[in-house]
């Protein structure tokens, strides 16, 4: 992102707030919608000691293996570099559509995009 026009740096920056912060938007409305749902055995208290058990074995594994493992070390990571890329090359359409870009929606390899929308 060197470049000597404070113009296009700004235009970057904004591609990359853009692309990033509307990915963390929809994750963000994702959260706020489902965690009622979540929460709701806890709260009304329907859920006996077994179903405590299991509800709290499926949190750490979905943590570990959806939080850590595909979240963390593969879609934050992508997110990121495509924000970059999508920077450095910017194109008009791509850039209206930046959040979906950079979760690999869009302009992305056949298997890519089978993964993002299957």
């Amino acid at each position: 992102m060197n470049d000597a026009s404070p113009w296009r740096r700004a235009a970057r920056l904004l591609a990359l707030a853009w692309g990033v912060g509307g990915v963390a938007l929809l994750l963000l409305q994702a959260v706020i919608r489902l965690t009622p749902r979540a929460v709701e055995p806890l709260v009304d208290g329907s859920a006996g000691p077994v179903h405590l058990g299991l509800y709290l074995l499926s949190v750490l594994f979905n943590g570990y293996a959806e939080g850590y493992r595909a979240f963390q070390k593969q879609f934050s990571p992508r997110v990121v570099v495509r924000a970059f890329w999508l920077a450095e090359h910017p194109r008009p359409v791509l850039l209206l559509v930046a959040p979906l870009f950079c979760m690999g929606h869009l302009h992305a390899t056949r298997r890519r995009l089978i993964l993002a929308w299957g």
